[in-house]
């Protein structure tokens, strides 16, 4: 047995589990896809559009690709060496990946580890048919193609994961919308007000009205008639003062407790927007990584050139 064919799997194994301990959950993905656009659209609104997208970027580097990026490299290195090393025995490799396949859910087992893995063996087998070649050519494609299959798969698993768990993310994905919309929405205590200025002027302009045809009313009585209902009159407009007051006072104490994640839910399709965020975060997440594959390949690309002429 060609004990170096266990080099690649190895490597690919290690690169699967330094993704688990990169602090990278699904919560963190949750949370920092509000964070990361709220700060965006706060600097845009505060700063231009140079500063909020540079901002945007180094976050995105620092929170995401950073912490991604032994993953993906080692990955990356561990499908080269199927090309790199000659002689390679492919069917100790892929038994020797197949136990390492079910060590690794022994650690972490979920849905979204056994699809990495699902996306892995697959990369491993295309691989196989690809040219034996030690060039630019080859190690650009060799990274490109089995990126691609482990990216399908792991957002596969990433977002069937968070679908099948919903309830258990719900208050997070919750969380994230709400102080997403909140951010979009600066001026939301404001409309707030307004709509508690709105109430209190319609309950003045209700109570003052009423009092204001009892008066009237009460003014083209005669001296004995005014004698006989004096006392329902002033009690009648004493209730409506205080009624005023009262429902004046509650309008303002609303305004202070009011719910303002009710408000939103009011004037945005909120369920339908956390409904579809297991998918959006999906889209986002297999976005980066596209974005990410053609720098790698272009990488490896120069490393399998410049392995090609040193051994030249």
């Amino acid at each position: 047995m060609k004990f170096y064919s266990l080099i690649p799997p190895f490597l690919i194994f290690l690169s699967a589990v330094l993704l688990i301990f990169s602090g990278l959950s699904y919560e963190k993905a949750i949370l920092l896809e509000s964070e990361l656009f709220s700060k965006f659209l706060r600097d845009l609104t505060q700063q231009n559009f140079f500063y909020a997208l540079t901002e945007f970027l180094k976050s995105i580097l620092n929170e995401i690709i950073i912490p991604l990026a032994p993953f993906l490299i080692l990955c990356s290195l561990g499908f080269s060496l199927i090309i790199l090393l000659k002689d390679l025995d492919f069917k100790t490799l892929l038994l020797f990946q197949t136990i390492l396949f079910v060590i690794f859910l022994l650690i972490h087992l979920s849905i979204t580890s056994l699809f990495l893995y699902i996306g892995i063996i697959i990369s491993t087998l295309s691989v196989r048919n690809l040219k034996k070649e030690i060039s630019f050519s080859s190690g650009s494609e060799i990274v490109s193609k089995s990126l691609r299959w482990v990216s399908i798969f792991l957002c596969i698993g990433f977002f069937l994961n968070l679908q099948l768990n919903f309830d258990n993310y719900y208050a997070t994905i919750y969380e994230s919308n709400i102080n997403f919309v909140k951010s979009f929405l600066p001026d939301i205590n404001e409309l707030i007000e307004a709509r508690a200025i709105e109430a209190s002027r319609f309950i003045n302009q209700t109570t003052d009205g009423i009092k204001n045809a009892l008066s009237e009313a009460y003014n083209k009585l005669d001296v004995r008639q005014k004698e006989n209902c004096g006392y329902l009159f002033q009690g009648l407009t004493e209730a409506l003062e205080n009624y005023k007051t009262e429902a004046n006072k509650k309008v303002y104490e609303e305004l202070r407790e009011e719910d303002v994640e009710r408000y939103v839910e009011e004037i945005i399709p909120f369920k339908e927007l956390i409904k579809i965020t297991p998918l959006l975060l999906t889209l986002l997440l297999f976005t980066l990584l596209e974005i990410i594959r053609p720098f790698l390949s272009l990488i490896f690309g120069i490393a399998f050139s410049l392995t090609q002429k040193f051994k030249a």
